[in-house]
């Protein structure tokens, strides 16, 4: 019998670093909201004296080795530290692309954590399974609740801010993929708590808050050197915003770039615009919050 399950991206309305840690990892303060662009993850009991297979289909398919897919390594940890003995075929349907700053990774991970947490004999409540999170990735834990919630620490540090809040994007995905320890080596401290966090948090927080104030406070410390490194990105998100007039962000270490949108209708006009002028470079995708 097949099982379903939904592994949905995030973006990051607003990110800064705050400092360096001695053991290489940064401390950051950053808005998660889950978006309802999402994996679909298809898993099916197999032999148990069979190997856990994993694959991945779609347009964003993975092509590297099984031992370094994130959802084999949890699938391992489950067996070595609580006695899984079901084996599972486990299909990945990748909507959402790869190095883009979207979760992804993180979200199957999640996913995939939650679903073994109820195939074991040990009782994992919710406190346990925060702590198995942050093995495979930092932002692992913002996906085991999802909604809309304020990261510190190295993102594992989580607190809800707020509903979900009923807004809309488009994404623009330039089809490059930036690997998240590529982003953060092209900082360094003189780059770090430019975005004052302590106010985007405020405006956060509040349950009145306004659409252009979400707007206005966005904030992502890596946009700067990411079009500094990859010009082409740099190029559509000059190009995007001038066709548009609207702000642009960049999500997480990039390199997809979203726009908000309070007006439904607008967001349709504005992404046909982009359509027809960049169908053939970009992967687009009208998301909405929730």
């Amino acid at each position: 019998m097949k099982e379903i399950l939904e592994s949905k991206a995030k973006i990051n309305l607003f990110l800064d670093i705050t400092s360096k840690c001695s053991n290489g990892y940064h401390n950051i303060e950053s808005a998660f909201h889950i978006i309802d662009l999402k994996d679909i993850i298809t898993i099916e009991e197999i032999e148990p004296t069979d190997d856990f297979h994993i694959s991945t289909s779609g347009k964003f398919a993975l092509d590297d080795n099984i031992e370094d897919n994130i959802v084999h390594k949890v699938c391992l940890y489950f067996q070595n530290n609580f006695g899984l003995k079901n084996k599972y075929k486990i299909n990945i349907e990748k909507n959402i692309p790869v190095g883009a700053g979207l979760g992804g990774g993180s979200s199957n991970a999640a996913s995939i954590i939650k679903f073994l947490s109820k195939k074991v004999d040990k009782n994992l409540d919710d406190t346990e399974l925060k702590k198995i999170g942050p093995i495979f990735g930092a932002d692992v834990n913002f996906f085991i609740d999802g909604g809309f919630q304020w990261g510190s620490g190295i993102g594992d540090v989580l607190k809800k801010i707020n509903e979900p809040i009923a807004y809309h994007a488009i994404l623009i995905y330039p089809n490059i993929h930036v690997q998240t320890q590529k982003a953060y080596s092209l900082l360094d401290e003189s780059m770090f708590d430019k975005g004052n966090y302590k106010k985007a948090k405020s405006i956060f927080e509040n349950k009145d808050m306004a659409f252009d104030d979400i707007v206005n406070c966005s904030y992502n410390i890596f946009e700067n050197s990411i079009f500094n490194e990859y010009k082409e990105i740099q190029n559509y998100y000059t190009d995007i915003e001038e066709l548009l007039n609207k702000k642009i962000s960049m999500s997480g270490s990039g390199s997809t770039l979203y726009i908000l949108y309070e007006n439904l209708e607008e967001l349709v006009n504005n992404f046909l615009k982009i359509q027809r002028d960049y169908f053939n470079n970009i992967s687009i995708h009208k998301v909405s919050f929730n």
